[in-house]
């Protein structure tokens, strides 16, 4: 019974650790908009977005967005916007595309036939999970990271200590036996 509970310990460590390596790596990746960015994928919460183009979009989802190099009249994109001092993501159709030798400006449609430079564009593939996003943005808060990453780690830290300190008890023991 000892051995089973041993080995589900040590099973138990390493999804905990896995778990705290993924949730580190994503709120340590991050773009100069604030937003997670891993390659050609960008990954957002949804609670301050502004989306006329996509109605299944809902508050407290997560949204992927895959960057491309082709944007063509008609399609969908996510974009970086202001608002206030921070960015948000928004979405629109492009409704004309003109580009030089260096980069594209899209015009969408929204009232006032907005320019979005290329440079602001995040992409144009999406996927939708929801209620991931809460989940996220939890995690990315102060108190989130606190105790859902950092205070699992110290569990298994101070709990690798107490294995340390009775295993050298034993072995103490063990050499006084002899």
């Amino acid at each position: 019974m000892k051995k089973v509970l041993n080995i589900l310990l040590g099973i138990l460590e390493v999804v905990v650790i896995l778990y705290v390596i993924v949730m580190t790596s994503i709120l340590m990746s991050k773009n100069k908009y604030g937003y997670t960015q891993f390659g050609k994928y960008t990954i957002a919460s949804i609670d301050l977005i502004e989306s006329r183009a996509n109605e299944k979009l809902e508050e407290g989802d997560l949204l992927i967005v895959k960057s491309s190099s082709n944007y063509e009249e008609g399609d969908i994109i996510y974009y970086y916007a202001v608002y206030g001092e921070s960015y948000i993501i928004k979405s629109d159709v492009i409704l004309r595309k003109a580009k030089d030798d260096f980069s594209s400006i899209f015009t969408i449609g929204d009232k006032e036939s907005t320019t979005i430079s290329e440079s602001r564009v995040i992409g144009k593939d999406i996927s939708v999970h929801h209620n991931l996003g809460s989940i996220l943005k939890v995690l990315q808060s102060k108190l989130g990271f606190l105790f859902l990453v950092l205070l699992p780690i110290l569990v298994i830290f101070i709990y690798q200590i107490y294995q340390f300190i009775i295993l050298l008890q034993y072995e103490k023991k063990e050499k006084k036996e002899k």
